[in-house]
């Protein structure tokens, strides 16, 4: 099962409608997708109907950008309810509170600790912003905080510089995935 949990439509910073992001990734091999637009879920609901339409599972998600520790982080929230009043109402104030914001990960050992205080559950060990030798060492840092794995391409746009859906390997053999138990 290929699963892509990463990706961004123009309802954000990507440069495709929800629907074309769903064509793409299918044409990819993608079995199960997610739209993570960030702080942004105005295009879940056509999101979902093309997923559905090209016989792909669907999860709702999101690309939530907070300061943490003078730093913007992003976390990417996964089967999410993008009705939920709360929800809707933090990610407008994020929205409208926000600076032109630089494109920061994690890095390797910083705020994993207070990340799984506050209830972080997973990380994403396979993305298109690592390098194929940083997969393990996302892995390992998965294994050693107690994290689930999840992957995703972080597509914004066919042709970019991120890895493609049909070219983004699986997680390794050693750590569980996210969606273990979602199907």
């Amino acid at each position: 099962m290929k699963v892509d949990l990463h990706c961004h439509s123009n309802v954000s910073d990507g440069v495709l409608p929800p629907a074309l992001v769903a064509a793409h990734a299918r044409q990819g091999g993608v079995d199960v997708w997610a739209l993570t637009d960030h702080d942004e879920v105005g295009g879940t609901a056509a999101a979902r109907a093309a997923a559905r339409e090209q016989g792909m599972r669907f999860v709702a998600g999101v690309e939530i950008s907070i300061t943490w520790g003078g730093e913007t982080v992003h976390i990417v929230g996964l089967q999410i309810d993008e009705d939920d009043p709360a929800l809707v109402q933090g990610l407008a104030a994020t929205r409208s509170g926000r600076d032109a914001r630089g494109r920061e990960t994690l890095q390797q050992g910083v705020l994993f600790d207070e990340f799984k205080q506050l209830g972080g559950a997973a990380i994403e060990v396979v993305t298109g912003s690592h390098t194929p030798d940083q997969y393990p060492v996302y892995a390992q840092l998965a294994n050693a905080y107690g994290f689930l794995a999840s992957r995703g391409t972080d597509f914004h746009a066919p042709g970019e510089a991120r890895v493609d859906f049909a070219a983004l390997p699986p997680l390794p053999g050693n750590v569980t995935p996210v969606w273990h138990d979602w199907f």
